[in-house]
């Protein structure tokens, strides 16, 4: 007899075989919609994240780059007084004196722009850049939440050693590892101071032959490239780190090479009697030729301009010259700026509108000068100066009269397309 057994309804009727459908597939066919419910939960709130991340950089992108644009318009107009109420106080006092120099001379008005951002909780580092320049120009800069603005604050630059040097018959240098290459093996930046010491020995009618010189080059921010000369060492700043003028035709590179050279020659070729004014600033200057003596200050302008066109023979190629004068041109406008007229400054960089384009002027003269008759003018110009009788009545008008075997009524005459026409570049 058979036995019959009732299938209760979850029972059901036994599958065939190959037809049971897994356990497994069954819950993940349960799961996949609530899966695909978290995955898109997932996707909008990391795009909400993002997209919070990037309104954050914005906000805070705008008002550094509002604080970077402050910092400009206040140095462009000589406003020292704002320099306090931009920098971080709790920075070192001898930076935040180094920072507030930068609002005591007026600046060419290049809006600055930041090329990138780097943020660490209340601290931002920037790559500063001026779209307007002449040619490429970047800076580091690094900013400190404070009080919920945005101050400059020192770079947060690693401790600094002399790791290594280079020593020749006449000269020391020390630096790191990476700045001595720089100075030794960039093309740019290569200082190559013995050369230069033979040639200025050679063309030059009094310079310090028997001297040695060291010289450091040491990262300082908010410097130029030259930041303290004495009597035995020279101190210059790591190539990267050093100031440069973004309104200048000259690039980064060549403006460090420039200003370094013009120091050493400077060091090589003053007087004695000079000497200790030029090491410590352009006060010392100003306390030891007082205004009424104006034939002295002449001279020693002029011998200050020789030396600075020495160097740039020595420190720049022929196009950077090129792009140099045309520069200087441009300052003029076309128009002639009577160089005779009034006193030269001591300081082209700190001098009045009209003394300034004296300067220039006077400058231009002798780069005309060089041209006719060669890389040894400055030198042999020197030579008159030593020689002139009465430097406390220096006339430069009569210096440059005779000069060119005329009067100072000539030079105007001969010199006038050459000072005011651009030259082209090669």
């Amino acid at each position: 007899m058979m036995d019959w057994r009732v299938l209760g309804e979850e029972e059901g009727l036994p599958s065939l075989p190959g037809e049971e459908e897994p356990r497994a597939g069954r819950v993940l066919a349960r799961l996949w919609p609530w899966l695909l419910l978290l995955l898109v939960l997932g996707l909008v709130l990391g795009a909400a994240v993002v997209w919070q991340a990037r309104q954050r950089e914005a906000r805070l992108h705008a008002d550094l780059a509002a604080i970077v644009e402050e910092e400009a318009r206040a140095q462009a107009f000589g406003v020292p007084e704002q320099a306090s109420t931009l920098a971080d106080p709790l920075a070192p006092e001898s930076w935040q004196q180094r920072y507030e120099l930068l609002f005591r001379e007026e600046r060419t008005p290049l809006r600055p722009e930041i090329a990138e951002m780097e943020f660490e909780e209340e601290s931002a580092l920037l790559t500063v850049t001026w779209p307007e320049a002449r040619t490429p120009i970047t800076e580091r800069r690094a900013y400190r939440l404070v009080d919920g603005a945005w101050r400059r604050a020192p770079l947060p630059l690693p401790a600094w050693e002399p790791t290594a040097e280079q020593s020749t018959d006449h000269f020391l240098l020390r630096a790191d590892e990476q700045d001595l290459e720089a100075l030794t093996g960039d093309p740019a930046l290569r200082l190559n101071l013995e050369r230069l010491r033979g040639r200025v020995v050679t063309y030059w009618p009094h310079t310090w032959k028997d001297f040695f010189l060291t010289v450091t080059a040491q990262p300082q921010e908010l410097s130029g490239p030259v930041y303290f000369a004495d009597a035995q060492k020279l101190f210059v700043n790591s190539p990267p780190l050093a100031l440069a003028d973004p309104a200048s035709p000259l690039p980064w590179k060549a403006q460090y090479r420039l200003a370094v050279t013009t120091a050493v020659v400077e060091w090589l070729t003053t007087p004695e009697w000079l000497r200790q004014p030029f090491t410590e600033s352009n006060d010392g200057l100003e306390a030891l030729l007082p205004e009424q003596e104006q034939g002295l200050r002449n001279w020693v302008a002029l011998w200050r301009i020789l030396q600075q066109a020495e160097a740039r023979q020595w420190a720049l190629d022929g196009e950077q010259r090129i792009a140099l004068r045309n520069g200087w041109r441009e300052e003029l406008g076309g128009i002639w700026p009577e160089p005779f007229a009034g006193p030269l400054p001591l300081d082209p960089d700190t001098a009045d509108p009209e003394a300034r384009r004296r300067w220039l002027a006077v400058s231009l003269l002798v780069e005309r000068q060089i041209q006719i008759e060669g890389i040894h003018v400055p030198g042999r110009l020197t030579t008159v100066l030593l020689d002139y009788p009465a430097r406390n009545d220096f006339q430069v008008g009569q210096f440059f009269g005779v000069l060119i075997g005329g009067s100072a009524d000539n030079v105007e005459q001969l010199s006038r397309d050459y000072i005011l026409t651009p030259e082209p570049l090669p």
